[in-house]
This record gives C-alpha cells, sequence and structure tokens, in this order.
C-alpha cells in the first residue's frame, strides 16, 4: 500500500499541505509505522513537552561529547540503524517550527537508498505518523537522553 507524506529535503521546506508520493527502489525496513505507546511520542501537550526535553538532552549530550573530543561517546549518536530512536540533525533539531521539530525525531522504520536516500521516521503514536526525509542526516538518540523523563 502506498501512502502520501510528506517531505523534508535538506535546505527546503514544502509548502503546507503539500507531499509526494512515496517511492523506494531498495527499501531497507518499512515505510509503514506500527502502533506506539512510548510516552514521548504521543502528539498531546505532555507528549511534546517530553520529547522537546528528549531533543535539547540529545544536543547536549552530543555538544559535550563533540567538546571533549570523546571518540567512544561521539560513536554512540552515528550510524542509526532501523529500529533506533533518531534526531534528524540537519532542520529539526535547532527548528523553531514545533511541527517540524515533532517530525524529526522518533523510530527510524525504513532506509531507501536511490538516486536521494530517504528515511521513513514514525514521530507519533499511530502507523501513519510517518515523515519521509530525503538527504538528511540522523543520529542516534542515546539512552540516558530519556533517562527520567517519563
Amino acid at each position: 500500500m502506498s501512502r502520501k507524506r510528506i517531505v523534508y529535503n535538506m535546505g527546503e521546506t514544502p509548502a503546507p499541505g503539500t507531499s509526494q508520493q512515496a517511492t523506494h527502489p531498495a527499501l531497507r525496513g518499512s515505510d509503514t509505522g506500527v502502533p506506539r505507546s512510548d510516552p514521548f511520542l504521543t502528539l498531546d501537550d505532555t507528549g511534546l513537552a517530553l520529547r522537546e526535553a528528549a531533543i535539547a538532552r540529545t544536543n547536549e549530550l552530543r555538544r559535550q561529547a563533540n567538546d571533549e573530543s570523546d571518540w567512544a561517546a561521539i560513536g554512540r549518536f552515528h550510524g542509526p540503524q532501523v529500529g533506533d530512536l533518531v534526531l534528524e540533525l540537519t532542520r529539526a533539531s535547532w527548528s523553531r517550527d514545533p511541527k517540524l521539530r515533532s517530525m524529526g525525531f522518533g523510530y527510524l522504520i525504513g532506509v531507501s537508498t536511490g538516486r536521494d536516500e530517504t528515511h521513513y521516521v514514525q514521530y507519533g503514536p499511530n502507523p501513519d505518523d510517518v515523515c519521509e526525509w530525503q538527504n538528511c542526516m540522523f543520529i542516534r538518540v542515546p539512552a540516558e537522553a530519556l533517562g527520567g523523563l517519563s
């Protein structure tokens, strides 16, 4: 089943309400989410506040690892795999747009390689809460970024 998804391409923000038909020549994982009950993936005010705290903590841990040139700590952020909790760095991590920020934090459910590398991120509790990101950079969210958030 193909679905329409909002597509964020590094350097471009589509007009509100625009979407693109999903195509994926070499897909690892899926472009369809699953029901999830993680408290930081709910799209209500409480869930969004938890998500913001996790994003801030992830950015803080990453900055700390880089400042200290701690290569082991830096390495845990790189190379996210399907199933990992991720944060998109090129736009969502630093955006002031709460909708964009919320869609750049979630579970990596699929990666498609083709002309443009595409990442599918489930950002909410429903299987349809999936954002398609093209040519962007993702990092793993380390477990300690979530410690004490629920």
